[in-house]
């Protein structure tokens, strides 16, 4: 039963690949030219500025995913609670939680009274 599972994420992953590359184009176009006719410029400027920080975050997403095993690799000790490849994180979060963690060790390092 278990093997049946574990296909689906072999057969949905170029599906989506196809479906994003033969729809996505047709969903930026309609968004460009049909939205500029029915708002003001203001509201268009608001409207982009949103579609791309959403477009920013999923592509960010996605490369927290697609790097996971590079990242946890390089970058993530045993000791650590943290690592990459969450869908729902960025790559910025995850690597600024990174480097918290870094500046914190060194913190303790240069003021051993804080330990």
């Amino acid at each position: 039963m278990k093997a049946k599972t574990q296909i689906w994420g072999f057969l949905l992953f170029p599906l989506s690949m196809i479906l994003l590359i033969s729809t996505a184009w047709l969903g930026l176009l309609y968004s460009f030219f049909s939205i500029p006719i029915k708002i003001s410029f203001k509201e268009l400027l608001q409207r982009w500025h949103q579609y791309f920080l959403k477009m920013a975050i999923s592509i960010d997403q996605l490369g927290n995913v697609v790097l996971q095993d590079l990242f946890n690799d390089l970058l993530i000790t045993t000791k650590s609670q943290h690592s990459f490849g969450d869908e729902d994180e960025t790559i910025s979060s995850d690597v600024r939680f990174f480097f918290y963690q870094i500046f914190m060790v060194f913190q303790c390092i240069a003021h051993p009274y804080f330990i």
